[in-house]
């Protein structure tokens, strides 16, 4: 089990299940409608989404604790900072399969948030992509808030403002129009412009709003946070081996 976050409140971990449910796709988001939180989510990089992700990630692991199974929350929350330096530190195959059940509550939650975000982490759809998992991210913020105990909802809301607000800083999406594939010269030239509406890889102190964040420091803080990465115990990494048979070059689990 990982440390609890500071921005945590303690007094969520292992709470009694007193939320509604009606089932897993019940507690989402409005499907088409563009919400003040969708606003406040909006124009971020794709790897800002996947932070964010894997900070809802934490919120639903703790809170959920000793009610269900959370491991794979946690573990999952770890790969995807993985995830943004190279895909092929994640393996998306581990998640449990099926679609999730509607009951009983505590697992039925868990698993919808890590389906969300698992889908967000698809690298065929969200890495080489003018577009980004903004929709994911909307839709697990919602049920998170869901299940929170709600004392602990405005402590939710305001982590979740201070965080997007300090991502629209550090990870901005471009503000350049959407271009086909086939109105550039070369694959490569493609590739290029994408990728700053990918964006650079972030670490995880960026959720902790208690803590300054400084862009100079990412590829230090992102070097530590590999180092101390188990591939062993953490179902969504890839093993050295497995990592280099899909043609990665250089050292796993160290960013330089």
């Amino acid at each position: 089990m990982t440390t609890r976050p500071g921005y945590i409140p303690e007094t969520i971990v292992g709470a009694p299940i007193d939320f509604p449910w009606q089932g897993a796709l019940e507690h989402l988001g409005p499907a088409e409608a563009v919400t003040p939180l969708m606003k406040m989510l909006d124009n971020k990089s794709i790897t800002a989404y996947l932070t964010l992700g894997a900070g809802l990630l934490q919120w639903a692991g703790w809170r959920l604790l000793n009610q269900t199974e959370v491991g794979f929350l946690l573990e999952l929350s770890d790969a995807l900072f993985a995830y943004q330096v190279d895909p092929r530190y994640f393996k998306r195959s581990a998640h449990p399969k099926g679609t999730p059940p509607d009951q009983p509550p505590a697992l039925s939650a868990a698993l919808q948030v890590g389906w969300l975000m698992v889908k967000a982490a698809n690298p065929e759809r969200y890495w080489y992509s003018y577009y980004a998992p903004i929709s994911e991210v909307f839709h697990g913020a919602h049920l998170v808030r869901h299940i929170l105990p709600e004392p602990a909802q405005k402590t939710f809301g305001d982590w979740l403002k201070n965080v997007s607000k300090r991502l629209d800083a550090i990870a901005p999406k471009p503000d350049e129009p959407f271009r086909k594939k086939s109105t550039f010269a070369t694959i490569e030239a493609y590739h290029a412009f994408l990728a700053p509406h990918r964006g650079v890889a972030l670490p995880p102190r960026v959720l902790d709003p208690s803590i300054e964040y400084r862009p100079e420091e990412r590829e230090a803080l992102l070097d530590a946070h590999l180092a101390k990465l188990d591939w062993r115990s953490n179902r969504y990494l890839q093993s050295p081996d497995e990592m280099r048979a899909q043609g990665f070059e250089g050292t796993p689990y160290r960013q330089s």
